[in-house]
């Protein structure tokens, strides 16, 4: 099955300078969401992977997770009934509560953007596409009449939003502005695609009728700009907030601290209360002499402590093999509605499976890349939402999953370097180059299919084919300079297991 699994989508990007940026958005069914993904970044060893304590990497993901439209809702019909609702809701809204206006306002909010960002991503593949000259682009006019309708329905939105009665509601106000910048950034977006021609002349057209709701003095006010941009994160937030899933993030080891401590203590007295026996002055007569039963009592001593902490570290370290390193609850509407689950690890390429490691081969500069020292980060999660809580089936959840790489970066060399070179003619000449290093990226995708049998738990029935990507992030000195997508393959699909969570385990 050569497909990538159906109701995973995901896009990497650089998002700072430290940061990489995967969004995962996952789409459920009448069985709920159940999806797996594994990341393995394979770093050279000068950047000193094996110093870093796992604590350490764990604090350098950082995932946010929100509810978003699935992609069978995201059309321009939806547009469309959005302007009709937010008509209707200034007819309705004197008889509304304040709370349940402001809940309401904050629902059209987030359902225009969803739609709008859709819209945005498809024209700007399609613009692609018409620029290209790879295959056989749609007519011209078919992607401007799509382009026009999105315009046309985001112009009636904000009309319907200056009317006497929308402005003297304060939080429509704010609407028509959020609108307003989302209706700016989409012919932005697609206008940086550059294309030519019909095209062209069409979206300037539809720039000019925008042209009413721009903001020219944030054209020459610099203090403007920046206000603009703290009221712009504020309208984003508010407009977000009944997206956003509550999450409760918790170490799992961290719940067997305290046993594995008593634990530990436990083995640490027993040795203490043993070695107590041979202060009776009875026991020297078992041939201990005076100088011996206190040299043993002092080792007693100092070893009690070690026995402690050793056993404490042990129990701790067999736990993590069964055990998630973090598990993150998924709250929304004051329901639980699921949960994920993540594991960390430091490895060699040689312990990780075949498949893995010869797909990140496939992608060698050369013969001499292969002799190289590499350290594998691996990062495995398990996203799994029921199918009923809090109206989820509606959605998809989307993950914004942030992997800071700032630490790497201090064991880098300077960002430019100069090279001896030699012309045509015999003469030498000193160029600067660039200095980069290639970090190599795996993901691994994939999503299994559940029966509930009326018990605790659902048990995994099948899962959907695997599919790798790779990818390299270009990185100096000063950070992320680039990522550049290479290819993609389906990966061999592991078989079934009976456990409601399958053990992404160390190997």
């Amino acid at each position: 099955m050569n497909e990538k699994p159906e109701g995973i989508h995901f896009q990497i990007s650089r998002h700072d300078h430290h940061n990489l940026e995967i969004k995962f958005a996952m789409e459920s069914d009448q069985q709920g969401l159940h999806g797996r993904t594994e990341l393995y970044l394979f770093l050279p060893a000068t950047v000193k992977l094996n110093a870093c304590e796992k604590r350490d990497l764990i604090q350098d993901f950082d995932s946010r997770i929100r509810l978003r439209l699935p992609k069978e809702a995201q059309h321009l019909g939806s547009l469309r009934r959005i302007r009709e609702e937010c008509e209707e809701f200034m007819v309705s809204s004197s008889i509304s509560p304040p709370e349940e206006m402001v809940g309401q306002i904050q629902r059209l909010g987030s359902l225009i953007v969803e739609n709008v960002k859709a819209q945005q991503s498809s024209h700007k593949q399609r613009l692609f596409l018409a620029r290209s000259l790879a295959g056989a682009p749609e007519p011209p006019s078919i992607l401007s009449a799509d382009i026009s309708e999105t315009a046309q329905e985001l112009e009636g939105i904000l009309t319907s939003l200056e009317t006497e009665r929308a402005r003297a509601l304060p939080y429509l106000s704010l609407l028509s502005e959020y609108v307003a910048d989302l209706y700016l950034h989409y012919l932005a977006e697609l206008s940086s695609v550059g294309v030519g021609g019909e095209l062209q002349s069409h979206l300037r057209k539809i720039s000019q009728s925008a042209s009413r709701w721009g903001r020219p003095e944030l054209l020459h006010d610099e203090k403007q700009r920046e206000l603009h941009l703290v009221r712009a994160g504020q309208l984003k937030k508010f407009f977000h907030a009944n997206l956003f899933l509550e999450v409760s993030r918790r170490q799992m080891v961290q719940r067997f601290k305290e046993p594995a401590a008593a634990t530990g203590a436990a083995f640490a007295a027993i040795w203490a209360a043993y070695f107590q026996q041979f202060q009776n002055p009875q026991m020297t007569q078992v041939g201990f002499g005076g100088v011996s039963l206190i040299s043993l009592g002092v080792a007693a001593y100092v070893l009690k402590d070690r026995i402690k902490e050793g056993a404490r570290n042990l129990l701790a370290q067999k736990a993590t093999k069964y055990l998630a390193d973090v598990e993150q609850e998924l709250t929304a509407r004051e329901q639980s509605i699921g949960r994920i689950r993540e594991w960390f690890r430091q490895c060699k390429p040689n312990d990780l499976p075949a498949q893995i490691r010869e797909f990140r081969n496939h992608y060698w500069l050369s013969h001499a890349e292969g002799h190289i020292a590499e350290e594998v980060l691996h990062h495995a999660q398990q996203i799994s939402v029921k199918p009923d809580a809090g109206g989820v089936h509606r959605w998809a959840v989307q993950e914004s999953l942030r992997v800071n790489l700032e630490r790497y970066l201090k064991h880098l060399d300077d960002p430019y370097k100069d090279l001896n070179l030699l012309s045509p003619d015999g003469e030498l000449a000193r160029r600067r180059a660039h200095r980069v290093y290639h970090f190599l990226l795996v993901l691994k995708t994939q999503r299994d299919k559940y029966t509930s049998p009326g018990g605790l738990w659902p048990i995994r029935k099948a899962s959907s084919a695997a599919w790798l990507d790779a990818f390299r992030v270009v990185m100096d000195k000063s950070g992320i300079q680039a990522v550049e997508s290479l290819g993609g393959a389906p990966a061999v699909s592991p078989g079934p297991v009976s456990s409601p969570f399958p053990a992404l385990q160390p190997a």
